[in-house]
C-alpha cells in the first residue's frame, strides 16, 4: 500500500498515518494506493496498474447490459436515454411516439412515427448490447 497524498509506501503492520507526511490512510487524490505513481486527480482508474482510485464514480456506474434491453423493449419511449442521461433524445423519442400515437387515433397518418421511434430504440439497443456505446451522458464508461 501507498500513502495517497504522498506516494511513499506504507509500512506492513497498517499504520493509520504515513510516517512521511502524517496524512491519514486512504487520504488524498495524487498518488495510486496500489502501485505509488503520480495520478491525475479526478481520475477514476490507475493508468499503470488499473487500481480504482475513485469508487463512488465506479459505484455509479450504469448497466450496459439493463440500458440495451430497455432500447430493445422500450426505445420508441426513450426509457434507456433517460436511463442513461442523453435526455434532449430521450424527450425527442417519447414525444414523438407520443404525439405519433394520439394523432394516428384522430385519424392522421401518422403511424409510421412510432414505429421509426421503436427502430432507432432497438438500433441503440443492439449497440448498446455489442458494446459500441461506451459511456453514458456524463461521459462515464458503462458497466457490463
Amino acid at each position: 500500500m501507498y500513502c495517497r497524498n504522498c506516494g511513499d509506501q506504507l509500512a506492513e503492520n497498517k499504520p493509520e498515518v504515513c510516517a512521511k507526511c502524517g496524512t491519514k490512510r486512504g487520504m488524498g487524490t495524487g498518488f495510486c494506493p496500489n502501485c505509488g505513481i503520480p495520478v491525475t486527480k479526478g481520475n477514476v482508474y490507475c493508468g499503470s496498474c488499473g487500481a480504482v482510485l475513485n469508487t463512488a464514480a465506479v459505484n455509479k456506474q450504469k448497466s450496459r447490459m439493463a440500458a440495451g434491453f430497455m432500447g430493445i423493449f422500450f426505445g420508441c419511449f426513450g426509457i434507456h436515454n433517460f436511463y442513461l442521461g442523453y435526455k434532449g433524445k430521450a424527450i425527442v423519442q417519447l414525444l414523438a411516439t407520443v404525439l405519433g400515437i394520439l394523432l394516428s387515433c384522430k385519424g392522421f397518418m401518422t403511424f409510421w412515427v412510432p414505429m421509426a421511434m421503436g427502430i432507432w430504440g432497438i438500433a441503440e439497443g443492439i449497440l448498446l448490447l455489442g458494446g459500441r456505446t461506451r459511456v453514458d451522458g456524463e461521459g462515464n464508461l458503462l458497466r457490463e
